[in-house]
């Protein structure tokens, strides 16, 4: 999402509407005894589209910060906040695709007013059966019936095995956010696992994203779809250069993993989740032998896949380091040349490095370059989040569930993602291993 001088006139007046109609929300709720929606969570959304102000970048990077804490069903941390924003701050249209929804109704609040205001609001989710009716979050049943059956759809029928993992927002064709947060409370509203959200303002990204969300949305997911989107997008009013893909008609891996990683000539920083693609594992070693600077801070439970990529870099000596916080590295960027303006690229979006997202599952990619405010965003965090975890941690197996991960056995998630939180593990008794 981003501004020119003639947005902000234009801010100014999406204000004053803004206040106007909360306004009305809330006098219709007390009338109808807060039917429309709950006050709290109005006032919620309310306060972070009135005292957020439109940035002034043609992208806007936000990284959670809670590693160290605990998951959060409120919406004060940024990240929850700016979405929240961004939707309050919608005239004509919201477009959503997204995993679903657990301990968010400031979203999904967000949402409900913006319909009530006359915004069309359409959206699609991921389904766990043939039908709209098993979901691994929660609240995405809450977010069927407050918004109606016509207004989300999920991926059922034949191939619903596959994942609808994209995350992303369209606002008023004009606007996408995305990258790998998912609307959860360690995530987005807790900031609890290391992800990442941006905000482009581009109509001609936000075109591709609406047609992408619009063929789901009709029925057609995962092999379905067509690569009907444009790849090479024209450059923004910054000279910003961006790159869309999406999975898995696009070849995401072949046509932007594997070329940002081939036309690394300096450094490669890597943040991921799942790293199982063993064509980019090669690539990556490929690098790291003909002298680019490589290093990776990859998810505890992505590690212990046996089908983890990191073993043929760690054989080659690239410092992969393996978290050790409580929660998980839900990243899925990559950060090439971060002090070569004339060749730093960041990709960033919901694709793992994995053969199921980029031959099977939903998914989004974005290649962000010539922009050097979002190349030293992303360099600062991948040095946060080097400087976070010790150096003992380089190749070293880490129990994602467990006393290596400290926090892992108390904070009633499943970040071993084996259907058990912390507390029921084996090796979560009082704190220590058992043998």
């Amino acid at each position: 999402l981003e501004p020119g001088s003639s947005e902000r006139s234009w801010d100014v007046k999406r204000r004053v509407r803004a206040r106007g109609v909360v306004s009305a929300l809330l006098a219709l709720a007390a009338v109808s005894g807060g039917c429309v929606m709950r006050t709290e969570l109005s006032n919620t959304g309310r306060d972070a589209a009135l005292d957020q102000p439109e940035p002034e970048e043609v992208i806007e990077v936000l990284f959670t910060q809670n590693q160290h804490g605990q998951p959060e069903a409120s919406c004060q941390r940024p990240l929850c906040r700016r979405l929240v924003a961004a939707i309050q701050g919608a005239r004509s249209s919201v477009d959503f695709a997204i995993y679903g929804v657990r301990n968010q109704n400031a979203v999904i609040d967000a949402l409900v007013e913006a319909q009530v205001r006359g915004v069309r609001v359409r959206g699609v989710v991921d389904t766990e059966g043939a039908a709209c009716d098993r979901f691994e979050y929660q609240d995405t049943r809450l977010l069927f019936q407050r918004l109606g059956a016509d207004t989300v759809r999920c991926d059922a029928g034949p191939g619903h095995g596959y994942i609808m993992h994209d995350k992303f927002v369209v606002i008023d064709a004009e606007q996408v956010w995305t990258g790998s947060t998912n609307i959860s409370d360690t995530e987005l509203g807790g900031e609890y696992y290391a992800d990442v959200a941006v905000l482009v303002r581009s109509r001609e990204l936000a075109q591709a994203y609406t047609r992408e969300l619009e063929e789901m949305f009709g029925g057609a997911f995962h092999k379905h779809k067509a690569d009907d989107t444009p790849h090479v997008l024209a450059p923004l009013a910054d000279g910003t250069r961006l790159e869309s893909y999406f999975s898995p008609t696009d070849h995401a891996v072949e046509n932007a993993v594997l070329p940002l990683i081939a036309q690394a000539q300096r450094t490669l920083d890597v943040a991921m989740f799942f790293f199982t693609e063993q064509r980019v594992a090669a690539e990556l070693r490929r690098a790291h032998e003909r002298g680019v600077k490589l290093r990776m801070v990859l998810d505890a439970s992505g590690a212990q896949n046996k089908y983890s990529g990191h073993p043929l870099l760690c054989e080659a000596g690239v410092p992969v380091k393996i978290e050790s916080w409580a929660g998980k590295s839900h990243s899925k960027w990559a950060l090439a040349d971060a002090d070569d303006p004339a060749h730093a690229a960041v990709l960033v979006g919901s694709l793992n490095w994995t053969r199921a997202a980029n031959e099977e599952n939903d998914e989004n990619t974005l290649v962000i370059r010539d922009n050097a405010a979002v190349v030293s965003a992303f360099a600062r965090e991948f040095e946060r989040q080097w400087a976070d975890l010790p150096d003992a941690l380089i190749c070293t197996a880490v129990q994602a569930e467990g006393p290596s991960s400290a926090g892992s056995c108390a904070d009633g998630v499943d970040n071993g993602r084996d259907d058990r939180t912390g507390a029921e593990e084996e090796k979560c008794i009082n704190g220590r291993v058992v043998h």
